[in-house]
């Protein structure tokens, strides 16, 4: 097994895999097949929010300040690392990219994974407060933003943390690889 270095790692697949169903979707004319490509791109964009961040928090030792018998949320940790590593200011919450990131993990969370049929409905004649799933899924603009929110929300850390977390080479172009940091004694196994 390989150790330390450049390797595969979880948030570098779901960019990639996000970035695959978005470009498929552009292009699939069956209608059900690109609905399935969206949702991917969305769910596939969460999870690499939230697994880019716990790498990233867990990279530095500032981190070990904070009581780990707590859990706390991904969104907490993107407005935490910045303060934590001596930055005065953190992402604004009601500005882009900050609020689009949360719009990505509320709409996985609440939409996709944990979905209510209830609230999908029209409830004594008043209308939906959020867009029809079918319609969410159908949405290659939303999920286009969601998947640009990535890469803006991972450099917006990096300049308010002054280049003291990672611009990972996923974003440029680098297929599946990311730092695996030696310290944390991350290992995997690449089979073919």
């Amino acid at each position: 097994m390989n150790q330390g270095g450049r390797h595969p790692h979880p948030e570098a697949l779901y960019y990639s895999m996000a970035q695959d169903a978005l470009a498929s979707a552009k292009n699939e004319k069956d209608e059900f097949k690109r609905k399935q490509l969206i949702t991917s791109t969305l769910i596939f964009s969460a999870l690499c929010f939230e697994v880019f961040i716990n790498q990233e928090y867990s990279a530095h030792s500032e981190t070990k300040k904070i009581d780990t018998n707590e859990r706390l949320s991904s969104e907490t940790k993107w407005l935490m690392l910045p303060l934590l590593l001596g930055s005065a200011k953190t992402f604004d919450k009601g500005a882009y990219p900050y609020q689009t990131f949360i719009d990505v993990i509320r709409t996985r969370n609440n939409r996709l994974v944990h979905f209510k049929p209830k609230k999908e409905i029209e409830l004594s004649g008043q209308p939906l407060s959020q867009e029809y799933f079918g319609d969410l899924i159908s949405n290659i603009e939303l999920a286009t933003k969601y998947f640009q929110c990535i890469g803006d929300m991972i450099k917006e850390l990096n300049k308010l943390t002054c280049g003291k977390t990672d611009i990972p080479n996923f974003l440029n172009g680098g297929r599946y690889t990311s730092t695996v940091w030696k310290e944390l004694e991350y290992s995997w196994e690449i089979k073919n």
